[in-house]
């Protein structure tokens, strides 16, 4: 969704970007394809670090201090009962929405021409589509796609947790990048 800003603010009916005084917000949601609004405050959950500081108790705020994560978590929570029924979930459905838009499943495994699979991506990621990615029951945004010079395909994704890192084949420290490619 942040990829393309317009479209975390398309979500909020505070017209400017900016913290509301009042600390009330509107949140746009699509429930079975129909446009629902969602009320919330910003008083947010939060625990102590182990330092004694406190922080956002699930989604956390963003290092320049934005809290559209946390607040749009909080709306999602209202409008599925409470955080519990926020645990897991399909990405697709999260995206429907906030979008009501359509969506797709393409699978890897269930590929019969694996060329196919990627023209198709390919497109949707010239389109400018929201595209996702999971693996091992964690979700990954699609951020790109890239042909190399040498025909290696790759798919760049984002961990939206970004607690880890990968260092496997075409990690950023791998030793596959060459200054040619």
């Amino acid at each position: 969704m942040a990829k393309i800003p317009s479209r975390v603010e398309n979500l909020f009916l505070n017209l400017e970007n900016k913290l509301s005084p009042n600390g009330i917000y509107g949140v746009n949601f699509y429930l079975l394809g129909v446009p629902h609004t969602v009320i919330i405050d910003d008083f947010l959950p939060l625990t102590t670090n182990s330092d004694g500081t406190l922080k956002t108790h699930f989604a956390f705020v963003s290092p320049d201090s934005a809290l559209w994560v946390p607040l749009l978590e909080k709306a999602f929570a209202k409008l599925y009962g409470n955080y519990y029924h926020l645990g897991g979930g399909q990405t697709y459905a999260a995206i429907n929405a906030m979008t009501g838009s359509p969506w797709d499943i393409y699978r890897h495994a269930d590929a019969a021409d694996k060329n196919v699979l990627w023209n198709t991506l390919w497109q949707l990621n010239k389109e400018g589509r929201m595209m996702n990615t999971n693996s091992q029951g964690h979700a990954y945004s699609v951020m790109d796609l890239k042909l190399l010079s040498n025909g290696t395909r790759l798919v760049k994704v984002f961990n939206p947790w970004a607690s880890d890192s990968f260092s496997g084949k075409w990690s950023d420290t791998s030793a596959e990048w060459t200054d040619a490619l």
